[in-house]
């Protein structure tokens, strides 16, 4: 036989000497059990005591004890046990706990099964934070005997609790009442290393239904105390219906679990997570709710809401905290309902700069207007709180993804249906005007793709049916589209900004057409404003189509109302082809009455325009009127402060056989303290026409009606020159 062999059938002689030795021993443990304990199990107790109290650290008292060896497992029960703390209190009195033993659970001086029957147990946190169970410190090296107890319990293959009573005290609150929870059953499986638990219990009535919690755990291999949690792994469940959190806020902190802090609501709440050494962790909370009041950390005021529905998941480590939701269902107290979007919030916290927040916000399907409604209520950036006061946002964000340093910040988003009010400056940038300066602009019913940081970014912007508002441009802000889309990128350079407007093309029911521009904050030490606003902008636009008689829409404030009121009344139909407009400059001087201080420039050809060159709110007394110009035809050129209608033909209105040719209408200055008209014009026509303007016109009177009662014939052709003070028509000047 070689020496392999021979070590192999020693190997075998040797297990099998082991299992014979094994059995032999259970054999011994099973008819000691069941031959010498059982039957005399009321002289053992004393033993049974003894062997107790060493093996919990704690003084074990038994009242009576009985024995049933029905089976394989004899069962027993216990009665009147008490358990005496190291001070010589009693820590805990068990009325009744029945138990079965067997051959092995001997050897480890435990039970194969413990069931506790209508004990009464007090779980006390000290003000130290320490916990104590039935007076004995739980899982802390401070108390040996608490540790002990705990390690043996959760040691046992299996132990319970059944119509216990628990009293829950919190001397870190000392304002709060003590918590008593009846009916309480408790299971405990804690098969090797593993522990399966689940807790059933009924809170006071005002509290709300039944409530359940199970948990699934590993204790981690490098400990051999089985009760310490905080080495736990595993997950756990919870399950609340009709709970009322106004009395759980009282016991329960949820600012370090949640992010948020619950003030009240009641209704039905399920919940998930994660226990990581003893640290809960990717919790999920499923929430049914009505009339619930909450406090998000960092916020600056409550969130009140009703009919909350909700699936909430936390993630969270040592600096990062996240709280997401799913399938979000609320409505406001006033009935403003949330339209179904979801929110995902992230918090960091730097220690690197004092503890500053850094976050992340994303969204999809979000409300604008309950958005704002809410700010306060979210932990956003002060300075954010009072732009979304100002901006009064509405529509609905597609999909938005905002994240936010003490140092940067950045954002990415799509929106549809938005609306942002504008914002008018109170004073105007020409001293004494009551105009107003150019104010933050606004718009509504825009679709918006953006992408911006905190040193620029880029936007593209549409427009169907909605409006824009320019305050302190136009006299009247708003102005309508059909249709406009737009293009833009800005850049942020410490105090400098600039904008620039890549492409915009646009049709309203007064023009069509394209432009493009740059607009930048001026040099306060070089403009005459001194400042950096409302800086200087290089705009070109052009217009294949646009409305003669809406020309004065368009005028800016820069130029004085009376003008603008003027070019209102008096060019009152028509259209204007292959039009373009040019502003370059700061808008400070606008509208750039220097030539070297910037350009303003509008040209249009106009067709079928009909000019009244005298409207009629300049006349002081109601009379004769000045024939207005038909059918006019020619060239509109805006050059500043300069307007000029030239090589234009017209008829005279009720005239039909006098025309006008050679026609040139100009205001030198539109911002002089008194404008006047230049008209010059060729008057052909029958010589009846003729004297019919003269005297239907002012001429009439101008020429003492001398030629009322006169008659011709043939055909006349007459230059004709006309000067006229806007603000005073009586000293209008002809030949």
């Amino acid at each position: 036989m070689t020496r392999a062999l021979q070590w192999w059938a020693a190997g075998l002689r040797a297990l099998v000497w082991l299992l014979l030795l094994a059995w032999g021993l259970f054999a011994l443990s099973w008819g000691a059990l069941h031959l010498l304990i059982v039957p005399r199990i009321g002289d053992w107790r004393p033993a049974l005591e003894r062997v107790a109290t060493q093996a919990l650290g704690v003084t074990v008292r038994i009242g009576d004890i009985q024995a049933e060896s029905a089976g394989f497992v004899p069962a027993f029960e216990l009665r009147d046990v008490r358990l005496t703390d190291l001070q010589g209190h009693e820590a805990l009195h068990l009325p009744l706990v029945r138990s079965a033993l067997s051959a092995t659970s001997l050897w480890r001086l435990g039970f194969e099964q413990l069931v506790i029957e209508s004990p009464v147990l007090e779980v006390r946190r000290t003000a130290d934070g320490e916990l104590r169970v039935a007076g004995l410190t739980v899982s802390s090296a401070s108390d040996e005997s608490g540790s002990r107890l705990a390690d043996w319990l959760f040691s046992q293959p299996e132990w319970a609790i059944r119509n216990g009573q628990l009293l829950w005290v919190d001397e870190t609150r000392p304002q709060v009442p003590a918590l008593a929870l009846t009916q309480v059953d408790l299971v405990s499986r804690n098969p090797g290393r593993q522990h399966l638990i689940r807790l059933d219990a009924t809170p006071p009535t005002q509290w709300g239904d039944r409530v359940s919690v199970r948990g699934q755990f590993r204790q981690a291999l490098w400990t051999s105390n089985a009760s310490r949690w905080h080495d736990w792994h595993g997950q756990w469940f919870a399950n609340a219906p009709g709970l009322n959190l106004h009395w759980l806020r009282q016991y329960l902190e949820t600012r370090p679990l949640l992010g948020l802090e619950l003030h009240q609501g009641q209704g039905h709440i399920r919940l998930w997570g994660q226990l990581t050494q003893g640290q809960l962790d990717n919790m999920t909370i499923d929430v049914a709710l009505s009339s619930v009041e909450m406090e998000v950390a960092q916020a600056r005021a409550p969130l009140a809401v009703r009919d909350l529905q909700a699936r909430l998941l936390l993630r969270q480590d040592a600096s990062w905290r996240s709280l997401a939701t799913e399938n979000l269902h609320f409505s406001l107290p006033d009935g403003l309902t949330w339209p179904g979007g979801n929110l995902r919030l992230g918090q960091r916290t730097d220690q690197a700069v004092g503890g500053s927040m850094a976050g992340r916000l994303d969204g999809e399907r979000l409300d604008l207007a309950m958005l704002q409604r809410l700010s306060s209520s979210l932990p956003l950036p002060a300075e954010w709180h009072a732009q979304l006061q100002s901006l009064q946002p509405q529509g609905q964000v597609e999909a938005l993804a905002l994240e936010w340093s003490p140092q940067a910040w950045q954002a990415k988003g799509r929106v549809a249906g938005l609306s942002l009010q504008a914002d008018a400056a109170t004073s105007g940038p020409h001293t004494g005007s009551d105009e107003l300066a150019l104010g933050r602009p606004g718009l509504s019913e825009a679709a918006l793709n953006f992408e911006a940081t905190q040193t620029g970014g880029k936007a593209q912007l549409s427009l169907r049916n909605g409006t824009l508002v320019f305050p302190g441009v136009f006299e009247d802000p708003v102005l309508g589209f059909r249709q406009l889309d737009a293009s833009a990128r800005w850049q942020v350079n410490g105090s400098t900004i600039a904008l620039e407007l890549e492409r915009l093309t646009f049709a309203n029911a007064d023009a069509e057409g394209v432009a493009t521009g740059r607009w930048q904050t001026s040099d306060p030490e070089q403009s005459r404003s001194g400042s950096r606003f409302p800086g200087r902008l290089d705009l070109q636009a052009t217009l294949s189509r646009a409305q003669a008689d809406r020309v004065h829409r368009y005028l800016p404030l820069g130029i004085p109302a009376d003008v603008r009121h003027y070019v209102r009344d008096s060019v009152q139909q028509g259209m204007a082809r292959d039009a373009s407009f040019k502003v370059r400059g700061d808008l400070w001087d606008f509208p750039f009455q220097a030539k070297d201080s910037g350009q303003f420039e509008v040209k249009a050809r106009l067709d079928g325009v009909a000019y009244d060159y005298a409207p009629a709110h300049l006349l002081e007394e109601p009379g004769l009127s000045w024939p207005r110009l038909e059918q006019v035809s020619g060239e509109l050129h805006i050059d500043r402060t300069r307007f000029q209608i030239a090589k234009a033909q017209a008829r005279v209105s009720d005239l039909p056989q006098l025309r006008a040719e050679q026609v040139v209408a100009r205001i030198d200055d539109m911002a002089a303290d008194h404008p006047e008209l230049a008209l010059q014009a060729r008057v052909l026509g029958t010589a009846a026409d003729t004297l019919q303007f003269v005297n239907r016109s002012p001429l009439g009177e101008m020429t003492g009606n001398a030629l009322r009662e006169a008659r011709a014939q043939g055909n006349t052709e007459v230059p004709f020159s006309l000067r006229l003070p806007l603000d005073d028509l009586e000293a209008a000047r002809i030949q």
